[in-house]
């Protein structure tokens, strides 16, 4: 699982955060359920819209796809201040 959060890491820094300048920052979270590996991206928003957080969520998991990680399951939440967050599952 490392590896395979290197590689999104890398992802998200080279083509994700470059495209979309709403992007502050955004933090990566392994978490193990009971239903197996989960992992969290929080994207921290200078502002954003409904349909930059969709468009965002899609090109995630475009580039998931074209790498062959298309298995993993991942929770997308986005914020602007850190108290209210909007998950895309």
């Amino acid at each position: 699982m490392e590896q395979t959060l290197k590689i999104l890491k890398n992802l998200l820094d080279n083509f994700i955060v470059p495209k979309f300048e709403d992007i502050s920052y955004y933090k990566l979270k392994h978490r193990i359920n009971i239903g197996g590996n989960n992992i969290v991206i929080e994207f921290w928003m200078d502002g954003t819209e409904q349909e930059v957080e969709e468009e965002i969520v899609e090109e995630c998991y475009n580039l998931l796809k074209y790498y062959g990680l298309s298995n993993l399951r991942i929770n997308f939440k986005f914020t602007t201040d850190g108290n209210n967050f909007y998950e895309y599952n």
